[in-house]
């Protein structure tokens, strides 16, 4: 039965209030991205972790009101891309980074311009991240 749209307002109006947690992603270009997503997908096969989007992780993990994580979505620090996510020993650390070395030496020379950036709604007890759900997208102004 479908809802009217008084309460699909209602609903908008419930999640906007309700705290969760919000993360703000670089979004990486076409250029770059099948190399990263090549390297990710090796990386994940052989120790694990869950599939994610490349993305180059701009805020992480900020407890916010939809509507307070949005005014937030402008300023933002600290970016680093991860190719793997997930535990894993100092050991298997060490052969990950061999092996990125090995299928892409000059992956950690790689430069593009992040135009684009996204604000995800995280839930790091969802190991497999597939839960986390993209709020808004937006381009970055470059001067």
């Amino acid at each position: 039965m479908p809802i009217s749209a008084e309460q699909e307002a209602l609903e908008a109006q419930k999640d906007a209030l309700e705290m969760h947690r919000y993360a703000v992603w670089g979004l990486i270009p076409e250029n770059a991205y099948k190399r990263v997503k090549k390297v990710m997908e090796a990386l994940r096969e052989e120790f694990g972790g869950p599939e994610v989007e490349p993305h180059i992780s701009i805020v992480g993990s900020c407890l916010d009101t939809e509507d307070e994580a949005i005014n937030r979505f402008t300023g933002a620090c600290m970016p680093h891309l991860s190719l793997l996510y997930g535990s894993l020993t100092d050991e298997e650390k060490k052969r990950a980074k061999e092996k990125v070395l090995a299928m892409d030496p000059s992956i950690t020379e790689l430069q593009y311009v992040i135009s684009r950036v996204a604000l995800y709604r995280v839930n790091f007890a969802d190991r497999t991240q597939k839960s986390w759900v993209k709020v808004r997208e937006g381009n970055l102004k470059i001067n």
